[in-house]
């Protein structure tokens, strides 16, 4: 018997090809982009699955509750404090990191390294990340290191790592003692290095930082159980380390990369939008195969009312149906997987993603696929299964039955959902694209073309005062600036806590060190001109920060003083006022901001100086870095050469919303193909069960357009319709998207207008293709039986 249906199934799709290539080329497109978004999704859902005891692990968070907005690793005490104060607290692993360093070998093996992580021993027994070489305990001395596959090849090649050393920043050198696996892409904590924590009471600055015991020590607890993290959070209450100002929270492990992603590097702001844009195109494929099938009803009628009559069940015949579907379906997905191959590397490169080829192969990723091909079968076969077999033999064999009209209420309320989507997507596209376009136009208050950022945070002050003189000689060198933050990149302004000489009240402030030449060549307009034209020893504010403090002007007569502790501290008077100016991203206004000007001297003992080159704009730009490049590693003292221009870092600032955009807009190139597929085919089954209707209005003097109009009035309706629920949907779904913009753009009337005229016209054509040939058949051919 299965046999039987088998054998049904594959004449029917050899016999039909045209509507089997629609149905397959349809299914397998949508299985394609679905599955390619699951694999981002899935991916985004699995972090940090893979750790034993990932659900007992929770991350420390210390934040300013004043007004939420800041939040600071804990101090490197909390652990150890949590573990004697609460027996459910069964071990900690504090880790830290000093930015990007110099890591080298020898001469030919030195890079910048921004995942060096100094970690407890219990680093390993917390987290699940497997070694491959050396024990658990390789971290117990000081001046030990662990390395991953990866950097033990960069650094060593084929040669064992074991015993070897590594020099960090040109004044440490560590053993490696082991070896671990790289860690998987959907991990959180990610790392090259894992040194050993008792190092940096070797090093003074780190040192210093623990004795103070200063913020910046990522810090997770392992718990005895899950259940305990509420008593565990009432004995932090319970510690000094609560105030007015300041709590802690934690964090599950597993919620860390969505809560706690301060870098978006896989956008999961998106995850659930991917998710729900997989699911429309999977729906407007499977619609595509719904309406096919039960449109061309008529050819199967006489069919299921012969074998209705021999004895046939309604339920054997829903059985061969559903055969149908899934053979057809099989062979889209075959067809999908081999595009999925061709077409992830492009959709990856896209999300800029980097996923482990062994996390595709897991059994969870496969479950979902599987699950995925199981429920494209049921609802593929559903609506035809259900359908089809109703009908009833004897009015089928007396040729009374025809189902042109069968089911075409759902036929047109599926033609409806599916335009209604590709516009809703074509409308949501354009208004992305017009809010990218709008933060990448937008004046932020200083001038970001043409300037280089170099980053010196290894430079001897000789080197450094070397390199600023040969740099400031180079002609098409227009100006030179020095800043203890590189702008726009991952290093931050920091954020200090300060009294007000007006309000005499605790102001938050975001703080950077710069010298004299800052506003200059950045371009900073003035607000308020400080009246002398030495700066150097005292502050500049903007407008914001001016707002804060209570500072309607500025009288230059009080001392404020920032930094201090393990941060040089800077005393000196607000002396100049600057207008805002966006310093980060532009999805939230513009902080308070203090710029303490300062000696390179003092800037070169902050943890990320930068210089900023203004070049000309006559410069030909790759002999300019050349040049510079030149100059640097003249000064450099093996330092590897690094740099960036301020408009690059500040257009990836809208990564996540540049990705999102050029998603949307293959999403709907896809949604409109399948939707023109089904539209195809709908047509092409019109025009032949109406063939013999054309030919009778042709010899009676039917045109040509007449006869156009005929087969497209009835989709224009639909297409009208659809643009009219479309139109609203997208709108809705965009207002509420630009809330999360503090600078947005409005939506443009052409963002709703283009979509529907494009669609209409693209439907036209899909359906005047396949119309005209019909109306140029010969009346005669068709009408030689009647």
């Amino acid at each position: 018997m299965l046999t039987n249906y088998l054998k049904i199934a594959i004449r029917s799709l050899l016999h039909n090809k045209i509507y089997s290539f629609i149905n397959i080329i349809g299914l397998s497109i949508g299985m394609t982009a679905s599955i390619l978004i699951l694999i981002f999704v899935v991916h985004e859902y699995r972090y940090d699955r893979f750790h034993e005891k990932g659900d007992r692990i929770f991350r420390a968070e210390k934040q300013f509750s004043r007004d939420g907005r800041y939040s600071l690793y804990a101090n490197p005490e909390f652990g150890p404090t949590m573990m004697q104060t609460d027996p459910k607290v069964i071990n900690y692993v504090r880790t830290y990191s000093m930015g990007r360093k110099v890591v080298k070998t020898d001469n030919t093996h030195k890079f910048f390294e921004d995942r060096f992580l100094f970690a407890d021993t219990s680093f390993f027994s917390i987290f699940s990340f497997p070694l491959i070489q050396g024990q658990r305990s390789a971290l117990a001395r000081p001046l030990t290191v662990i390395i991953t596959e990866q950097t033990a090849s960069r650094y060593f090649g084929n040669a064992n790592p074991i015993g070897k050393f590594i020099t960090l920043d040109a004044n440490y050198t560590f053993e490696v003692t082991g070896v671990a696996k790289n860690p998987p892409s959907h991990s959180s904590v990610q790392f090259d290095f894992i040194a050993s924590y008792p190092s940096l009471l070797t090093m003074p600055n780190e040192r210093n930082i623990i004795l103070n015991n200063s913020s910046g020590f990522p810090t997770y607890l392992l718990l005895a159980d899950a259940n305990a993290i509420a008593g565990v959070r009432q004995s932090i209450l319970k510690t000094t380390y609560t105030n007015d100002h300041i709590t802690y929270s934690l964090q599950p492990l597993f919620a860390n990369h969505f809560n706690l992603n301060f870098g978006d590097v896989a956008n999961t702001r998106y995850v659930f939008i991917f998710l729900c844009v997989a699911l429309l195109i999977l729906a407007l494929a499977l619609i595509n195969y719904m309406n096919l099938t039960t449109a061309r009803a008529t050819v199967r009628a006489k069919e299921i009312g012969v074998r209705k009559v021999i004895g046939a069940s309604r339920k054997t015949l829903s059985f061969q149906f559903y055969l149908e579907s899934a053979l057809t379906t099989v062979v889209a997905f075959v067809l999908a997987i081999a595009l999925i191959q061709i077409f992830k590397p492009i959709f990856l490169n896209v999300l800029q993603q980097n996923i482990d080829t062994t996390f595709l192969t897991s059994p969870v990723f496969l479950s979902v696929v599987a699950g995925l091909l199981f429920v494209c079968v049921l609802l593929a076969g559903s609506y035809p299964a259900l359908v089809l077999p109703q009908f009833k033999p004897v009015e089928v064999l007396n040729g009374k039955f025809s189902s042109a009209n069968q089911g075409s209420g759902i036929r047109k309320l599926l033609t409806i959902f599916q335009f209604t989507v590709s516009i809703a997507l074509a409308i949501c596209t354009l208004v992305m694209n017009h809010q990218l376009q709008y933060l990448q136009s937008k004046s932020t208050g200083l001038e970001r073309d043409q300037v280089m950022v170099i980053p010196v945070e290894q430079f001897s002050n000789a080197g450094l005062t070397g390199l600023k003189n040969d740099l400031q000689r180079q002609t098409g060198v227009e100006g030179l600036a020095m800043a203890s933050v590189p702008l726009y990149r991952s290093t931050l302004p920091g954020l200090s806590m300060v009294t007000s000489p007006a309000s005499q009240e605790k102001v938050g402030l975001k703080w950077i060190m710069a010298d004299e030449s800052f506003f200059a060549v950045l371009g900073i307009t003035w607000h308020q001109k400080p009246e002398t034209t030495k700066l150097e020893g005292n502050h500049v504010i903007n407008q914001s920060a001016a707002e804060a403090l209570g500072m309607v002007n500025l009288s230059g007569g009080d001392d404020l003083t920032m930094g201090g502790d393990h941060v040089p501290a800077v005393t000196g008077k607000i002396l100049g006022m600057v207008n805002d100016f966006n310093y980060e991203t532009l999805r939230s206004p513009i902080q308070p901001l203090i710029v303490s000007v300062v000696a390179d001297t003092l800037l070169a003992k902050n943890e990320s100086p930068s210089l900023y080159l203004r070049i000309d704009t006559h410069s030909a730009l790759p002999d300019k870095i050349a040049a510079i490049k030149k100059s640097y590693e003249t000064y450099a003292n093996d330092t590897p050469f690094t740099y960036y221009f301020l408009d690059d870092a500040f257009n990836d600032l809208q990564k996540g919303e540049t990705r999102l955009s050029k998603i949307f807009t293959v999403f709907t190139g896809i949604s409109l193909c399948i939707a023109c597929l089904g539209l195809f085919g709908l047509v092409t089954f019109s025009a032949e069960n109406r063939t013999k209707e054309i030919s009778i209005r042709k010899v009676l003097g039917a045109s040509m357009a007449n006869i156009l109009m005929l087969l497209s009035s009835e989709l224009i309706l639909l297409l009208l319709l659809s643009i009219a629920i479309g139109v609203p949907v997208a709108w809705f779904s965009m207002k509420d998207w630009l809330s999360q913009f503090y600078y947005q753009t409005s939506i443009p009337l052409s963002s709703f207008l283009v979509p529907g005229v494009a669609v209409i016209v693209i439907s036209l054509l899909v359906i005047w293709a396949k119309a005209i040939r019909v109306a140029l058949e010969d009346p005669s051919k068709n009408l030689k039986s009647e």
